[in-house]
């Protein structure tokens, strides 16, 4: 024996992500096949690529709509139903203003507060008001800063999460609606029923 492994080239490398649970997902009752009979044959990995495709298209859409209420679900609620509607129009309003490019934040529309951070860092944090919250307004999206003992510094923290978040709110927006679609008072209400 001359102790040299055969040749791999004729060999077709399989990938086996596409044969877990083959009997389950290529297999269907039936057999034959064929588009003269009208019986259901194996699933073929095309056929099966684009059931999987269309399947995470579908939870893709129903995630982002899940997201888009949970935001909308956080919009401040009052018994005064005027204004309720006018929290939704200012917040579709913010939103079409903003949806192709997010403008810098408006300081009127920001609520800032500071209280005083807990956990290591000593007196600092006991004794100062280092913690920092911001609330955008027409959004009601809230963030937190305590990462440091400076409260200039975690207020830059929160404006900067504050426009990643924003960001990431637009851009679902985007994926969401339509190209000729807009966002609209009557859109959010659909969302939020």
């Amino acid at each position: 024996m001359s102790g040299k492994k055969p040749s791999s080239r004729g060999l077709q490398k399989i990938n086996p992500d596409d044969f877990i649970n083959y009997e389950e997902q290529f297999v269907e009752k039936g057999g034959g096949g064929g588009k003269t009979t009208g019986c259901k044959g194996k699933k073929t990995i095309r056929a099966l690529k684009k059931q999987q495709r269309n399947q995470s298209i579908e939870q893709r859409m129903k995630d982002v709509e899940d997201s888009l209420k949970q935001v909308l679900s956080k919009l401040p609620i009052t018994d005064n139903q005027d204004i309720h509607e006018k929290n939704i129009i200012r917040y579709c309003a913010w939103i079409e203003d903003n949806i192709s490019d997010l403008a810098a934040l408006d300081p009127s529309d920001c609520v800032i507060t500071f209280t005083k951070s807990g956990g290591p860092g000593g007196q600092n944090v006991n004794k100062r008001e280092t913690k920092v919250m911001i609330v955008h307004k027409p959004t009601n999206i809230r963030v937190e800063s305590d990462q440091t003992r400076s409260q200039l510094q975690n207020k830059n923290l929160a404006l900067e999460i504050l426009l990643e978040r924003l960001q990431d709110h637009l851009g679902i927006w985007k994926e969401y609606l339509n190209p000729d679609q807009s966002v609209d008072v009557e859109l959010a209400k659909l969302l939020l029923d």
